[in-house]
């Protein structure tokens, strides 16, 4: 057996695994059940993203549809692109 084969399992205990790069919707009911927000955000992006998204640095993408305000936050790391 090799040095390389002995010490494979000893490096993958070492190497960080890629944190999931998954999305959380949030939503948001205000002024008395009239409003409703709904937020589509990125996990573990490289930047926070902010809620209310007036100053969220992403350039977030809003649209009104069937009376919700849906506001879809973009990733600086582009996994929109490969999904």
């Amino acid at each position: 057996m090799s040095l390389k084969q002995l010490l494979a399992p000893l490096v993958n205990l070492f190497r960080k695994p890629d944190p999931p790069k998954n999305w959380t919707c949030v939503e948001w009911i205000y002024d008395g059940g009239i409003e409703q927000e709904v937020h589509v955000i990125p996990n573990n992006d490289h930047i926070i993203h902010e809620i209310p998204s007036d100053h969220c640095p992403c350039g977030v993408h809003w649209e009104r549809e069937n009376g919700i305000n849906l506001y879809t936050h973009h990733s600086l790391d582009g996994r929109e692109k490969h999904e």
